[in-house]
């Protein structure tokens, strides 16, 4: 059993596979001060909810952009699996990187690029939404060539309401009926979701212009259903950091940790 984790500034992803697919995935906030027996707490008694137990792990990898609960994570598997897990890095990536300073590439933008070449071996895009929402370009040659990191929607409108006296927090997920707005809250949901959505879908054309390829689409992270209606990605795929993870891993075993 497989243990892969995707840990992000808001929420901590981690699925469970068998070798042959996967069989459950789970998100829980991210809690920079647990201790390594409160993540081992939670993750056991997830895994129990659905039949399994944290004993039943015989390997463990991890994503991680929050330095602490990755050293915390490291903590706990080697406490209660006996081994310390796979840390994905650049290093271990497996696919040429073309950017200037790898190791300070985050590793959910590693794995990303690593599946989405996986699945297509040809021009790929990821689009990732969480906390930010980070774009990730591979080459026809399978080459990371890098992307770029934007606001995430969620940040955006709590940073929007916090900054002004007057306007209301308001659902930055919900579509709008109309443009013109003829509300404070219907002005707030239409300005927040269609000009996101400009941007995303502006980005992306953007970014092929500039590769020269017409690349696959890829959506995902815990926001992308929110646009998979209005944007013509070639696929949404939840799970595929996840994924990355489990192919580093497999490419690395035996070898570094």
């Amino acid at each position: 059993m497989l243990l892969a984790l995707d840990v992000g500034n808001t929420e901590t992803a981690f699925g469970l596979h068998d070798g042959r697919s996967w069989l459950m995935e789970w998100r829980i906030r991210t809690v920079e001060a647990r201790t390594p027996e409160e993540w081992a707490l939670t993750i056991d008694s997830l895994l129990r909810l659905d039949g399994w137990r944290l004993g039943e792990i015989e390997e463990m990898a991890l994503a991680s952009g929050v330095p602490q609960v990755a050293a915390t994570l490291l903590a706990m598997a080697r406490k209660r699996l006996g081994r310390p897990p796979l840390v994905v890095s650049a290093d271990l990536a497996g696919i040429e990187i073309g950017y200037l300073a790898p190791q300070t590439l985050g590793a959910d933008r590693i794995a990303n690029a690593v599946a989405a070449w996986d699945h297509y071996h040809s021009a790929v895009l990821v689009v990732d939404f969480g906390t930010a929402t980070n774009f990730e370009y591979v080459s026809p040659k399978g080459k990371f060539e890098g992307g770029l990191i934007a606001p995430g929607l969620k940040v955006t409108g709590e940073s929007l309401s916090k900054r002004t006296a007057q306007l209301p927090q308001v659902d930055a997920f919900k579509s709008a009926p109309k443009l013109i707005a003829t509300d404070t809250v219907g002005a707030l949901t239409a300005g927040l979701y269609y000009g996101y959505l400009g941007l995303i879908k502006a980005l992306i054309e953007g970014l092929k212009a500039e590769a020269g390829t017409d690349p696959k689409v890829i959506a995902t992270g815990g926001l992308a259903a929110a646009f998979a209606e209005k944007i013509d990605f070639d696929r949404v795929e939840p799970r595929l950091t996840l994924e990355g993870v489990r192919l580093i891993l497999e490419r690395n075993r035996g070898g570094k940790r």
